[in-house]
């Protein structure tokens, strides 16, 4: 059976950063299509308003114009969105937005490829699409960042 294509927006001010996350996701899945670059809050406010929907969006939090959180306020969207940042302190925000996923820069591989099978999980089998089981994911990322970041639990 034929892996369905997933659409995806990437909102990164940092060209490089973009280009990484581009080339990680295509790695991380075959069947991804990066339809839009956007790099600044303006720019996807502008791309949003007219643009046909998109199966997953990646999000830098902190834009050199704003936070990615003042798009999703304007233009809210049904879309799951996977916030990237360099600061561990907007996973609580992100958890209260239910956003698909929080991924601290530098993006681990295997931190990327965790959050596709979560998409394509919840995306494309409703059975486990459940409110409890995106709180334990969540949870469970947050877990392992501690451990990485500390070599312990965080507390």
């Amino acid at each position: 059976m034929k892996a369905s294509l997933i659409r995806c927006v990437l909102i990164e001010d940092e060209v490089l950063a973009a280009g990484r996350l581009h080339r990680m996701l295509l790695q991380a899945d075959a069947h991804v299509e990066v339809v839009a670059e956007l790099g600044s809050v303006a720019q996807a406010r502008r791309w949003f308003a007219n643009a046909l929907p998109v199966d997953l969006i990646f999000a830098d939090v902190q834009l050199a114009d704003g936070l990615c959180f003042d798009i999703f306020e304007s233009h809210p969207s049904p879309t799951p969105i996977v916030l990237t940042t360099s600061y561990d302190e907007y996973a609580l925000r992100a958890f209260k937005h239910e956003r698909l996923g929080y991924l601290l820069k530098p993006i681990k591989r295997s931190e990327l490829q965790a959050i596709m099978r979560d998409f394509r999980a919840t995306r494309f089998d409703s059975s486990t699409h459940s409110y409890g089981q995106r709180i334990r994911s969540f949870l469970a990322r947050l877990f392992q960042f501690g451990k990485d970041q500390k070599g312990e639990v965080m507390s």
